[in-house]
């Protein structure tokens, strides 16, 4: 079973992606990946959970390494 509901929320969202390419073919290359996330909801209540208000912020840091052919 799955279940899910939308609460009114707000907020951010930002994505930055670097990559260098180690070769003049450009057949192998390094990068990364920024992500930054920030959400706030002002939810109602649901059964016996009282409405919250929440504040999230998170930071995905990913590398990667490439081939291309």
């Amino acid at each position: 079973m799955h279940y899910s509901e939308t609460a009114p929320s707000s907020g951010g969202y930002g994505l930055a992606n670097v990559r260098y390419l180690l070769d003049e073919n450009h057949n192998f290359h390094v990068g990364t990946t920024f992500q930054y996330i920030s959400a706030r909801t002002n939810g109602q209540a649901v059964g016996n959970v009282p409405a919250l208000a929440t504040t999230d912020h998170w930071v995905n840091l990913t590398f990667e390494i490439g081939l291309s052919f």
